[in-house]
């Protein structure tokens, strides 16, 4: 009796692809409030660095790396 290896990397749900997209919108409109809200300023450039933004722009990251390695291992459709 053999067992059959476990899967090298299970495609992942489109559920969960559909979720890191929805957040990433999400978290590129709250970049976009704070750039609007803050643009035109006498510390524009400051606000850049404010870690509310610097938390929303390594959420970004996250959530683009998340989907890059999701996508790269699904089958691609021709």
């Amino acid at each position: 009796m053999s067992e059959a290896p476990p899967p090298a990397a299970s495609p992942a749900p489109s559920g969960e692809l559909d979720a890191l997209r929805e957040d990433l919108q999400r978290v590129n409109r709250e970049i976009s409030r704070i750039a609007r809200e803050t643009r035109g300023g006498p510390d524009a450039a400051r606000h850049s660095q404010l870690p509310e933004k610097q938390d929303l722009l390594a959420q970004k990251q996250d959530l683009e790396r998340k989907i890059r390695a999701l996508s790269s291992s699904t089958p691609r459709r021709m």
